[in-house]
């Protein structure tokens, strides 16, 4: 998406001056993504509620899957501006492009779930399904860190330090968490386990929920940039018609002078 042609501002300029259409991109990613993150954890945490069926999350997540890896587009998309390059935000960024393609995992795994448990998967086939479940779940964590560090650079372009540290947060421990969630602590043995997993399962709706969290405020902070950027333009018509005004009147006087001096020479 290239750049509006008028845009020529400084390289560590804020998000709020760059174009109202990079403004709303972030705008309409950040939502997208956080109700995505939001519906998963509904999901995720359903089966414990004796009404919902194990069954309806597996078919519910690669749906929801396919529909984050469209919201992490939606949240990286590439501009042609030198403040979202030094961002990671252009078609070259390798941490951009990674962010984007490790998302798959996690429908890679989620459909290989549905795949292991609906159709029964034994044998052989059911061991290499749980083996490329736990290669997505992992790849699509590393997506997830990629993403959380790209995102703490665009607060940063926002200016918007709180949801900087949530990012920053996230970044580590989400991955810790949902690990120690899934697989448990090595070499402890599951009952004991057990006794820490109300503590394990907090950890982890903290760690994910700042997800979310900062989302939101990064949403926020970057719509109060359209009226900072709107303003902004509007300060700089204002400061151009006085300057203009300024520059006509003395052009005026000028001339008045000018015409009195040739009058008075005259006589």
């Amino acid at each position: 998406m290239p750049a509006a042609a008028s845009y020529n501002y400084d390289i560590d300029d804020p998000l709020s001056l760059a174009p109202p259409r990079v403004i709303l991109a972030f705008i309409r990613g950040c939502w997208a993504a956080s109700i995505i993150v939001v519906l998963v954890v509904i999901v995720s945490l359903a089966p414990r509620f004796p009404q919902w069926s194990m069954s309806w999350t597996r078919w519910s997540l690669p749906p929801l899957a396919l529909l984050w890896v469209g919201a992490v587009a939606w949240l990286t998309p590439a501009f042609l501006l030198p403040q979202a390059a030094m961002r990671g935000f252009s078609r070259r960024s390798a941490l951009r492009r990674f962010a984007r393609l490790l998302q798959w995992g996690w429908l890679a795994a989620a459909v290989l779930r549905l795949l292991r448990y609906e159709l029964r998967w034994t044998g052989s086939a059911g061991a290499m399904a749980n083996v490329g479940m736990i290669i997505g779940f992992i790849v699509g964590l590393a997506g997830v860190v990629m993403l959380a560090v790209l995102m703490e650079r665009l607060a940063n372009w926002a200016r918007d330090g709180g949801a900087e540290k949530a990012f920053n947060f996230a970044a580590f421990t989400i991955p810790l968490a949902t690990l120690l969630l899934v697989f448990g602590i090595p070499f402890l043995p599951a009952a004991l386990f057990g006794r820490f997993g109300p503590v394990v399962m907090l950890s982890w709706l903290i760690a994910v929920g700042a997800f979310p969290y900062a989302l939101l405020s990064l949403a926020g902070s970057v719509t109060l940039s359209v009226v900072h950027n709107y303003e902004h333009r509007q300060r700089q018509e204002r400061r151009s018609d006085r300057q203009q005004r300024h520059e006509d009147q003395v052009a005026r006087t000028i001339e008045t002078m000018d015409a009195e001096r040739g009058r008075r020479g005259h006589v």
